[in-house]
């Protein structure tokens, strides 16, 4: 018998935000349970399909039919004690999975229906409401990663069920090299923002070309999966680069990061691979969500005045572009050993 059969929305071997929480959820449930095929169900994601199937489906979810019944039978056919479910956007395997008999672990990596309202479309925001609250009350256990999403989700839909909060966590990607290429850079007035191209990302670095970059002493290279076609935004400081496969050469060669992030839910795992490498980091209030920093971890610019200032001092400075306080914190609050203890002991108590 499998003690886990995991579902998830997206690929974890994708290159976003969302997929690098879900690589490192399966990473760890894989390690210390026997989890079912340790394989990622990725749902349809086709515009006109969602639409379609939305207003013709006995199942309105986001997803197209035949994949829902596919699931479906997967979970029915599933001998696994616990579902663990990578979205709240489909309550609907929450609901057959607790009917059949299993403990249901469902991961909130957003307020899906705020996000869906304010960045993504208010067609779809009556069917993932329904889906939300399908999944929160067939979950036995919640897992957020931070407050806000909890105080927003009993503000849309009242009392939840069991929860706690596991903040983002990543596996450190920095060795010794790259330590040392870090801690030596010179500057060469270059900043990135990275990010896969979605709403918050894409208005964030276009706000920032607009209000921002003709007014620093520094170009800013943007870097992400999605953004190579993105030309619209390319300026005398602004070079869109898109996606990229060396993640530690961007860092090393970089003086800086942005992240003019007005928009979202949930955390923003930029932030984390900031504090990763060290970087010196200008980003917003929605930046740093659900983090808790040391002073003079990040430096928060909220408004064009705060950016233009706060990068031009830090350009004409002789400070290090390595920043050891950023570097301490993800160590030791947002690496993974942490992580592993917690969800172990969670998914522990449920198939015991």
């Amino acid at each position: 018998m499998s003690d886990i059969l995991y579902i998830s929305e997206l690929n974890p071997n994708e290159k976003n935000g969302g997929a690098a929480i879900e690589k490192r959820n399966l990473l760890y449930l894989s390690k210390n349970f026997d989890v079912d095929n340790a394989e990622a169900y990725t749902l349809g994601r086709g515009k006109l399909k969602k639409i379609l199937d939305l207003f013709t489906s006995k199942v309105p979810t986001l997803y197209n039919r035949k994949e829902v019944k596919n699931i479906k039978n997967k979970i029915l056919n599933s001998d696994a004690k616990v579902l663990f479910i990578e979205t709240t956007k489909m309550g609907y395997y929450n609901k057959i999975a607790k009917k059949k008999g299993m403990k249901v672990v469902t991961f909130v990596h957003n307020n899906e229906a705020y996000l869906y309202k304010t960045t993504r479309g208010k067609l779809y925001v009556p069917f993932i409401k329904k889906q939300e609250k399908l999944a929160i009350k067939n979950s036995d256990y919640l897992i957020f990663l931070n407050e806000r999403d909890i105080l927003d989700f009993k503000d849309y839909y009242g009392n939840l069920s069991k929860y706690s909060i596991l903040p983002i966590s990543l596996d450190d990607e920095v060795n010794d090299s790259v330590l040392t290429g870090l801690k030596n850079h010179k500057k060469n007035n270059v900043g990135i923002f990275f990010g896969s191209n979605f709403p918050p990302n894409y208005n964030g670095i276009k706000w920032f070309k607009e209000n921002v970059a003709d007014s620093i002493n520094a170009k800013i290279y943007v870097y992400g999966r999605g953004f190579d076609n993105c030309t619209e935004l390319n300026s005398d400081n602004v070079i869109v680069k898109g996606e990229v496969d060396d993640v530690a050469k961007m860092m090393v060669d970089a003086d800086f990061v942005v992240s003019p992030i007005f928009e979202g839910s949930g955390m923003k795992v930029k932030t984390c691979h900031a504090l990763m490498y060290g970087k010196v980091f200008f980003a917003t209030k929605e930046s740093l969500e659900g983090y808790e920093l040391s002073n003079g971890a990040i430096i928060q610019c909220n408004t064009k005045e705060e950016f233009i200032s706060n990068i031009n001092k830090f350009i004409d400075s002789d400070s290090s572009c390595f920043n050891e306080i950023a570097r301490n914190d993800y160590l030791s609050k947002y690496s993974n050993q942490s992580f592993e203890e917690k969800i172990t002991k969670i998914v522990n108590e449920l198939i015991n």
